[in-house]
C-alpha cells in the first residue's frame, strides 16, 4: 500500500513538474520550419481527409513520416493556425513520455526512486526544449511515445513470450518509425535491455535467460523494418535536396567532437542555440583527436564495469548507438549538432547517472545527504533553465538572435533571421543579415540563392543570374538555385535556357510541384502544349489535388480541342478550390458554348 501511494506521488510530481516547466511554450508562436511544415503546407491546408491520404505517399520538407503528418493535420482541424493548441499537444506528449519512461524503468528494475530521477532529468533538461517547444519537432515526441510503448511491450514479451506480444512489439515499433525514422536503432536498444536489466542474455542472468540465438532471431524482423524505414528516409531527403555536401574530413572530425559536445551540454547546459554552425575553417587537429580519446576512455570504463555495474555499459551503449542516425554520416542540413538529437540518446546517460548515484549512496554513507540534496535541487535548477530556454523559441527572430549571442560566426543564424524577415516582406532589414552570412561563409549556396531571390523579386534578373551561378558552383545539385535561374531567364526572354534549367530543377527535386508547374506553364506559352500537358499530368500524379495544375491542364487541353477532358479537369479544380474564379469562368464559357 505504501509503495502504491509513493508511486502515485512520484507520478503526480513528475507530471506536474513537466507541465509547469513547459507551460510557457503555450505562449510561443510558430518558429523555424513551422511555416513550411504547417502554415504553408498545401497538403495539410486541404483538409484532414486529403492529408490522411497524402501522408502515406507524400514527401514534404525532406520528410516522410505519415503518422507525424496525420497528427499535424488533426491539430489543424482542432486548433486551426493558432499555435497554442499545437504547442499543447507537444507538451502533453512530452509529459506522457516522462511518465512512460518512469513506468518502463520501474517495471524493468523495480526501482522507484532511480526510475523517477531518470524521468525527472528527461522531463526537465533544457536540451530537450527544442524537441518540445518547436512544433515541427512533433516527430521527436511522437516517435518517442511509441518507442517507450515498444519497450513496455517487449518487457511483456520477455517475461511471457508469445506471438501476440511479439507482434504488438513489432506494431508499436512500426508506428514509431512512421513518426520518425530515428528509431531505426531500437532493435539495438532492445538487445541491450535483454542483457541488463532484463537478464535474458549476457553475464549473470536468471530464470528468464534465453538462448542468444533466439534473442538475435527475434530482432531480425525489427531490423528489416529499420532497413525499410532508413531507405525511404534517405530517398525522401535526397529527392528534396536536403542531403548537403560537407567536406569528408570536416564531417569525420565532427563525429567525435559532437558526441563529446552533447555530453558537455548535458552536464553544463549553457549557451544552447537553435542551430550550431560548423567552425569556420574546420576544427583544429587536436579537437577530434582529444574527443576520440575521451570516447575511447569512457568506453573502456563501461566495459571494465560491465559485470559489477552493468548500467554504465547500458547507458553508454544506448547513448552511442541511438545517436548514430543523426551524428552526421549522412549530412542533412548545415548544422554541426542539434539539441533535438539528444531527446532519446540522453536517456542512456541519465540511467547510468541515476543508478551510479544509488550505488554511491549505498557504498558511502557519508555522501547520502549531499546526494539527496543534489537530487532534490537538480530538477529545480534544470526546470528554471528550461523555462528560460523556452522563451528563446518564441519566434524565428528571437531564436536566431539568441543563437548569435551564444555562438561565434553563426552564418546559419544570420540566414535564419534573413529568411524570416523576407517572409515578413521586410527585405531591406534582411539584406544586412544575408551579407553577414555570406561574409562568414561565402560558399553558402542557400544564402546566395536568397540574395539572388531578392534581386529576382525586384526585377533585377541580369544581376541575379551570376549570384545563382555562384550558388550552383558550390552545390550543383541545389534545386532552388536552378529554379531561380529559370525564373530570371524566363523574364529575360531566354526561354530555351529557362526550360533546360526547370528540367534540371525537377530532376534534382522530382516532388517540387511549383517548379514542375512553372515548367509546364513556360512550355504552354511557347506553344509546346503536348509537353506542357505531360508536365501538368506528372504534377497531378505527385499531387492529384493541385488545383493550379488542374486549371492549367484544363486550359491546355482546350487548346488541343479536347473540350470534354478540359471540362473534367476544370471541374476538379473548382471542387478542390471553389474560390478559383478563373476555373469557374472557364467552365461557364464552356457551358455557354455547348448550349449554343
Amino acid at each position: 500500500m505504501l509503495r502504491t501511494a509513493r508511486t502515485r506521488i512520484l507520478v503526480a510530481s513528475l507530471a506536474a513538474a513537466a507541465l509547469a516547466a513547459y507551460a510557457p511554450a503555450l505562449g510561443n508562436g510558430f518558429a523555424f520550419d513551422d511555416v513550411e511544415y504547417l502554415v504553408r503546407n498545401p497538403h495539410l491546408a486541404r483538409g484532414f481527409l486529403h492529408a490522411l491520404r497524402w501522408a502515406w505517399t507524400g514527401i514534404h520538407a525532406a520528410n516522410w513520416h505519415p503518422l507525424t503528418w496525420i497528427s499535424h493535420a488533426l491539430d489543424l482541424v482542432l486548433f486551426g493556425l493558432h499555435p497554442a493548441g499545437h504547442h499543447l499537444v507537444n507538451v502533453l506528449l512530452h509529459v506522457a513520455n516522462t511518465l512512460l519512461l518512469y513506468q518502463v524503468l520501474r517495471s524493468m528494475t523495480g526501482a522507484d526512486g532511480r526510475s523517477a530521477l531518470v524521468a525527472a532529468l528527461f522531463a526537465l533538461h533544457p536540451l530537450h526544449v527544442e524537441s518540445v517547444a518547436w512544433i515541427s519537432e512533433r516527430k521527436d515526441v511522437l516517435s518517442t511515445f511509441f518507442l517507450l510503448l515498444t519497450l513496455l511491450a517487449h518487457l511483456r514479451h520477455a517475461r511471457r513470450p508469445s506471438a501476440g506480444r511479439y507482434l504488438l512489439t513489432a506494431l508499436l515499433f512500426a508506428l514509431g518509425l512512421l513518426a520518425k525514422s530515428m528509431l531505426v536503432t531500437l532493435p539495438f536498444v532492445l538487445l541491450l535491455l535483454d542483457g541488463w536489466p532484463l537478464g535474458r542474455s549476457g553475464p549473470g542472468g536468471g530464470a528468464g535467460r534465453v538462448a542468444l540465438r533466439t534473442i538475435l532471431l527475434e530482432k531480425v524482423p525489427l531490423l528489416a523494418l529499420s532497413a525499410c524505414s532508413g531507405a525511404v528516409t534517405l530517398h525522401a531527403q535526397q529527392s528534396w535536396g536536403a542531403v548537403v555536401p560537407v567536406a569528408f574530413t570536416l564531417k569525420l572530425a565532427n563525429i567525435p567532437v559532437a558526441y563529446c559536445r552533447y555530453l558537455g551540454k548535458m552536464l553544463w547546459p549553457a549557451d544552447l542555440a537553435g542551430i550550431y554552425p560548423f567552425p569556420v575553417g574546420g576544427y583544429p587537429f587536436w579537437q577530434p583527436v582529444v574527443a576520440t580519446l575521451v570516447l575511447a576512455a569512457l568506453t573502456a570504463v563501461a566495459l571494465v564495469a560491465l559485470r559489477r555495474r552493468p548500467w554504465l555499459a547500458l547507458g553508454w551503449a544506448w547513448y552511442l548507438g541511438t545517436l548514430v542516425p543523426v551524428i552526421g554520416f549522412v549530412q542533412v542540413g548545415q548544422q554541426s549538432l542539434a539539441d533535438r538529437y539528444t531527446y532519446i540518446p540522453l536517456i542512456g546517460p541519465f540511467i547510468a547517472i541515476a543508478w551510479e548515484c544509488a550505488a554511491a549512496h549505498a557504498r558511502f554513507p557519508g555522501v547520502r545527504r549531499p546526494l539527496a540534496a543534489a537530487a532534490a535541487a537538480l530538477p529545480l535548477v534544470l526546470g528554471t533553465l528550461t523555462v528560460r530556454q523556452i522563451g528563446y523559441w518564441h519566434d524565428d527572430v528571437a531564436l536566431h538572435t539568441h543563437a548569435l549571442a551564444v555562438t561565434a560566426d553563426n552564418a546559419l543564424a544570420h540566414l535564419g533571421i534573413a529568411v524570416e524577415l523576407i517572409r515578413r516582406d521586410r527585405e531591406e532589414e534582411a539584406i544586412p543579415h544575408l551579407r553577414e552570412a555570406l561574409r562568414i561563409n561565402p560558399r553558402d549556396p542557400i544564402a546566395q540563392t536568397y540574395a539572388a531571390g531578392i534581386l529576382t523579386k525586384r526585377g533585377r534578373h541580369a544581376e541575379a543570374l551570376p549570384i545563382y551561378a555562384k550558388a550552383l558552383e558550390m552545390y550543383p545539385r541545389y534545386a532552388p538555385a536552378r529554379a531561380g535561374i529559370a525564373i530570371s531567364l524566363t523574364a529575360l526572354g531566354r526561354h530555351d535556357e529557362a526550360v533546360r534549367e526547370y528540367r534540371e530543377a525537377v530532376a534534382l527535386r522530382p516532388l517540387d510541384e511549383t517548379s514542375r508547374v512553372n515548367l509546364a506553364n513556360l512550355l504552354d506559352n511557347l506553344g509546346r502544349v503536348d509537353e506542357a500537358v505531360t508536365q501538368y499530368r506528372e504534377t497531378l500524379r505527385i499531387n492529384p489535388e493541385n488545383d493550379l495544375a488542374l486549371y492549367n491542364l484544363g486550359i491546355a487541353l482546350l487548346k488541343q480541342g479536347r473540350r470534354d477532358e478540359a471540362a473534367a479537369e476544370l471541374r476538379k479544380a473548382v471542387m478542390i478550390r471553389p474560390e478559383n474564379l478563373s476555373a469557374r469562368r472557364a467552365l461557364a464559357d464552356l457551358s455557354r458554348q455547348a448550349a449554343q
